[in-house]
């Protein structure tokens, strides 16, 4: 639900660059799917050069070429395969480009909305708010909801990718494809799991940042009191410590991102390796049988990112959460402001009747009258 509500934020703030990526998606998907469709006629021809044996894909492949004037010999094909390839892979390019400008449009728009509504909030809230917190979340947690922007646009990529290289396959052999892809889904399944210990890491990570964050700001701030009274090695060990605490929960959460891709590739095999066993009892041609390996091939490093990608994006929520926390509060503490405009100080400032009270205290001011005429100065001081 989390990260539905979170890409929903990212599409409505952007809507057009992300059709535009999608329309990209498309044509990158015709690229592949002809890539994929070109190893048949390579492999047979490599394999039957006369096609007496051909595949059926192979031949249907061959009429189409000779219909558009285009040579069916192996070398046509592999340059077909080659161009298809580099185009795919061009297009994927521009896709992690405006997946990227869509991740700092994001961003700098989240960051000025959230300065501006701080700097619309009361004092109160800066004084009953951690400022370890707020510095760490302009510093450290904005930029990763970023990456969490980031990584949402590759996982729908990846995913899009997916569904691309599974066509081919499915209208090759449905059977061999469906098994196959249940067979890694069997395999992908624990390690959707791993998703809330993500999740775990990350808000672990977001609270020893704000700590650590907060500790360096006091120690900064204080640093002639620290000197002064000879409390730099506590000071600088109050740090160290903060940041070991840090420095344990980072390198776990960057290990178990890691580790997921790693993990995944040789269970994957096991889909790959079972699927060939497969085509051999479906006694389905070798060319056709390598169109479906080739495909199968491309899509399972794909699952093995994707599940990595969704578990670092769990991990990456609780920075989003914090920063949008810190709003909501900030926009609760919102300073109250009228319409009219202050021009000039004419004669002097009135007040009257005017009360005042911080929350959570008693009384500060109680139907103040008072006048403070143009060029002078009035001190406000009391006993708390």
């Amino acid at each position: 639900m989390k990260l539905l509500l979170f890409a929903n934020e990212v599409f409505s703030r952007f809507p057009k660059w992300f059709l535009f990526s999608i329309l990209l998606l498309i044509i990158q998907g015709i690229f592949a799917g002809f890539s994929i469709l070109s190893v048949a006629p390579i492999v047979d021809l490599f394999l039957h050069p006369d096609l007496k044996n051909a595949s059926p894909l192979t031949l249907k492949l061959v009429e189409q070429f000779k219909s558009l004037g285009l040579p069916t010999t192996i070398t046509a094909f592999v340059t077909l395969f080659i161009l298809m390839l580099l185009l795919k892979n061009a297009f994927f390019v521009m896709i992690r480009y405006v997946l990227l400008v869509i991740k700092y449009l994001v961003l700098r728009d989240l960051a000025g909305e959230n300065f501006q509504t701080f700097f619309r909030a009361r004092w109160a809230f800066f004084s009953s708010s951690d400022q370890g917190t707020i510095l760490n979340t302009f510093m450290k947690e904005i930029m990763r909801t970023g990456d969490a922007f980031g990584q949402l646009g590759l996982l729908v990529a990846n995913s899009s990718q997916i569904f691309i290289f599974l066509i081919v396959p499915l209208i090759i052999t449905w059977e061999t494809t469906l098994i196959c892809l249940t067979l890694a889904i069997l395999i992908a399944a624990p390690l959707l799991l791993i998703g809330k210990l993500s999740y775990r890491l990350g808000r672990e990570r977001t609270r020893t940042d704000n700590v650590l964050t907060g500790i360096l700001k006091e120690n900064l701030e204080a640093a002639k009191v620290i000197l002064g009274f000879g409390e730099h090695k506590r000071s600088i060990q109050r740090y160290l410590d903060a940041f070991d605490a840090h420095r344990v929960v980072t390198i776990k959460a960057q290990v178990l991102d890691d580790g997921i891709r790693r993990f995944y590739e040789p269970l994957g095999m096991v889909a790959l390796v079972s699927t060939l066993f497969f085509t051999r009892e479906l006694s389905i041609p070798i060319a056709e049988t390598a169109v479906v390996i080739w495909g199968l091939k491309s899509i399972l490093p794909l699952i093995g990112e994707t599940l990595a990608l969704r578990n670092s994006l769990k991990g990456l929520m609780p920075s989003y959460e914090q920063v949008k926390r810190l709003q909501k509060e900030a926009t609760q503490w919102e300073s109250p402001s009228g319409e009219t405009k202050f021009s000039k100080l004419k004669n002097a400032l009135t007040f009257k009747d005017v009360s005042f009270t911080y929350p959570n205290r008693s009384q500060t001011l109680h139907k103040i009258n008072l006048n403070i005429a143009k060029g002078k100065m009035k001190k406000f001081y009391s006993e708390v």
